[in-house]
């Protein structure tokens, strides 16, 4: 399993050097309560929350067997590129290989450099970002044919080749033939909008 940060529609790519031992997943609720006169509080149910993602982990100076490659980055450039994506009020993209693939916003990320030790522990928390797509009102006799052709599926936000595999073909490890079907390569970056070819049942 590998864990990416990326930028600028993949464009920048920061593969972590040390897997976190443990990833915390949150969901909110924007759920609200009022108070009915005669009737007592009732609960208003609003759309999910934004998922949250949560992890400790280092960038070590040189490669350790822990390590998840080789050619590992330099703690302090490493650290300045995550701060540069943070500045740029730009999302960025969460990528747990096979599992999860999501644009997120950097909400925290907290660093402590050790004495005698160039190496750089951090925190980072990080929330799920939604595409806002503003929709047009105008006659639906002159829209164009949006829809999916057979056999194809339209990358949706949160979506990863995992969850795709798993609703479409009954079976998440499949990921890697819809991957191969697409021409996608490691970290397995997909895009909302973006239209998957699938394979046969």
């Amino acid at each position: 399993m590998e864990f990416w940060l990326t930028f600028n529609s993949g464009a920048e790519k920061l593969q972590l050097p040390v897997n976190p031992a443990e990833l915390k997943l949150g969901r909110g609720s924007q759920n609200s309560t009022i108070s009915v006169a005669g009737l007592g509080e009732a609960t208003i149910i609003q759309s999910p929350a934004l998922q949250t993602y949560e992890f400790a982990s280092f960038f070590p100076t040189t490669w350790a067997p822990y390590c998840a490659y080789r050619d590992i980055p330099n703690p302090k450039a490493a650290v300045a590129q995550i701060e540069r994506w943070r500045a740029s009020a730009r999302p960025m993209r969460l990528i747990i290989t096979g599992v999860i693939n999501i644009a997120v916003t950097c909400e925290d990320f907290i660093t402590e450099l050790h004495a005698g030790d160039d190496g750089i522990t951090y925190d980072i928390s990080l929330t799920e970002y939604r595409f806002l797509q503003p929709r047009k009102i105008g006659d639906s006799a002159s829209r164009p044919d949006s829809s999916t052709p057979p056999g194809t599926y339209t990358v949706r936000s949160g979506d990863s080749l995992w969850l795709i595999a798993q609703k479409h073909l009954g079976n998440g490890s499949r990921y890697t033939e819809i991957a191969k079907l697409n021409n996608i390569k490691p970290p397995y970056t997909i895009h909302p909008a973006q239209v998957l070819k699938l394979p046969k049942e």
